[in-house]
């Protein structure tokens, strides 16, 4: 039993649906630009190109994740994604073009679907009504031959005391013959009642057999005339979709080779680009090589010629400094001499330690300078 309900409620629930999507208003000119031969044609051709449009999608951003920037730049990869992501874009839009129309197409086919169930729920009703009705007759006829039953055995028990009575009067004689002619009058309203109801269930099945034979080849009839109707239409709306898509098809091949050609352009002039700037390049790194080369034999040359210089002048200064200290010694020791002799002894020896100082501080400055100067 439990079984059964849940089977009753599945089956009322997909009635609902169905109902629910017969009930739905589809616009004729959404039908006749529904392709179906065509949706049905290209629906598995399209799942596969989006797959391969996503897998080649996947393999080029593989490529630019493992590549460098120079690589990527070079090979145009950033480019290659995006037109890869518009091709995948754009079958992904034809694919759901196509589950749209077919959903289109179901809700169209859900609607006549509904519509003959309609028409087979009304005359199984109508079945249905005329079952009862012969039900209720034959409920009738079998009370009446209770009926008749009861009154044959009454019948049966008075023909029965008839026989088994003796002693009887003229006058209860009488009573028994009217009570068997009342019998026989019964009998034969019976028989003529049971009569006239067979014929009226007889008629009455006639007509309801006639009505619903009419009923169903006008449905039938109805149906078929819909169903040609729908066939045509969709005939008529898919010839029409197939055409248009025809159309845009050849125009989206016409923009597809006008990208891929535009594209191929911009490729071969970012080759041409690059082999230019690769050659600019190195015309340029030669000439600062060469700049380098000469600049640096320049700087060497000048080097060379500054230490010579310094060299000359350092062997200047150290004469000049050798006659000057010469020269400053002899004063000095002139000096020397006449002060020690213009004073005492005491005196003189102080003096002459300064003296000796002296010499010293100017010799130690004069050699600096001459070192100072050699590095120069």
């Amino acid at each position: 039993m439990p079984s059964q309900t849940r089977t009753s409620t599945k089956g009322s629930q997909e009635l609902q649906i169905v109902q629910a999507f017969s009930s739905l208003e589809v616009p004729e000119r959404i039908i006749r630009e529904s392709n179906i031969k065509e949706l049905l044609q290209g629906l598995s051709a399209d799942q596969e190109k989006v797959l391969s449009e996503a897998d080649r999608l996947n393999r080029l951003r593989g490529e630019k994740k493992d590549g460098n920037f120079v690589g990527n730049w070079f090979h145009g990869r950033s480019d290659k994604i995006q037109e890869a992501q518009l091709d995948l874009n754009a079958s992904i839009g034809q694919l759901t073009q196509k589950s749209s129309q077919l959903l289109v197409v179901n809700t169209a086919i859900s609607k006549v679907l509904s519509d003959q169930q309609k028409l087979l729920l009304q005359q199984q009703n109508l079945l249905k009504q005329q079952a009862d009705e012969l039900v209720a007759q034959n409920q009738r006829i079998l009370d009446q031959q209770v009926q008749l039953g009861e009154q044959q055995q009454a019948i049966n028990a008075a023909n029965q005391g008839l026989l088994e009575a003796k002693g009887l009067t003229q006058e209860q004689a009488q009573q028994l013959v009217g009570c068997v002619k009342q019998v026989r009058e019964a009998e034969q309203r019976i028989d003529a009642a049971n009569r006239a109801l067979r014929d009226e269930v007889t008629r009455d099945l006639g007509v309801a057999s006639a009505q619903c034979v009419s009923q169903l080849g006008v449905g039938f009839a109805n149906l078929e005339q819909r169903q040609t109707e729908n066939a045509r239409q969709l005939s008529d709306a898919l010839q029409a979709q197939a055409e248009r898509n025809k159309d845009e098809f050849a125009r989206f091949a016409e923009d597809g080779q006008r990208l891929r050609d535009d594209i191929d352009r911009r490729l071969q002039e970012q080759d041409r680009t690059l082999a230019s700037q690769a050659t600019e390049a190195t015309r340029v790194q030669a000439a600062l090589e060469q700049r380098q080369r000469a600049h640096a034999q320049a700087l060497q040359e000048q080097l060379g010629a500054h230490e010579a210089a310094a060299l000359q002048q350092a062997a200047s200064l150290r004469e000049s400094f050798d006659q000057s200290r010469q020269a400053l010694e002899l004063n000095l020791s002139q000096r020397l001499l006449a002060l020690r002799a213009g004073h005492d002894r005491r005196f003189g020896q102080q003096r002459l330690a300064l003296a000796g100082a002296s010499v010293l501080a100017l010799a130690a400055l004069g050699w600096q300078a001459a070192v100072h100067f050699a590095l120069i």
